[in-house]
């Protein structure tokens, strides 16, 4: 009965939609990135190691980053670009091939690997009322896991028709899909107030 009410909120919603488009990409990233390491850039277990070390790592550095910023000024104004910035990156890795630039896009990728989803979660958060914030987050994370679980299934059938490599093109056009999505959100905006005003 407590979910009800978010089910009718449109806003909740589609932030849930988002989550859910977001999470099966990151899924299908963190499942199958190794593979394509080892196997199409001919990586070593180390060097694999080191690069996934990059592409979770950088993302425990940023998340709190991104999170104060998005609640000291807007929410929307962290998630829209990082979602850009997301998706150009995914394909970005199909032409980088296996030097430097691989590694700094990896890296870049991290720095959005987990601030995002919680910046959605924190947005959801913002717009259901009190004692329902814990329902909300256990509808996100159930819907998310539910759906989510087959994104690693909708890979292989891509792999398997199309080569690993387009399984970066499925991410980034999962992100795409998201950030516009995102855009047709209303969202509650904070006031940002200038300094020495």
């Amino acid at each position: 009965a407590a979910a009800l009410p978010l089910l009718r909120n449109p806003t909740v919603m589609g932030l849930a939609g988002v989550a859910l488009l977001r999470g099966m990409a990151l899924n299908s990233m963190f499942i199958w990135t190794p593979f394509f390491l080892e196997d199409e850039i001919g990586m070593g277990p180390f060097r694999t190691g080191v690069h996934i070390a990059l592409l979770t790592g950088t993302g425990i550095v940023s998340t709190p980053i991104l999170g104060a910023m998005s609640d000291r000024f807007n929410r929307k104004l962290i998630l829209v670009p990082g979602f850009a910035i997301s998706a150009i990156l995914a394909v970005l890795v199909v032409k980088a091939g296996a030097g430097m630039w691989l590694t700094v896009i990896l890296a870049s990728m991290g720095l959005f690997s987990y601030a995002l989803h919680q910046i959605i979660q924190a947005s959801v958060l913002d717009e259901v009322s009190e004692g329902t914030e814990a329902t909300a987050i256990g509808f996100l994370f159930g819907a998310n896991s539910a759906v989510g679980s087959f994104s690693p299934l909708i890979a292989v059938a891509i792999i398997e028709g199309y080569g690993l490599v387009n399984v970066f093109y499925y991410q980034a056009g999962l992100t795409a899909a998201a950030l516009i999505l995102l855009l047709f959100i209303p969202m509650k905006t904070k006031s940002v107030t200038v300094v020495g005003q």
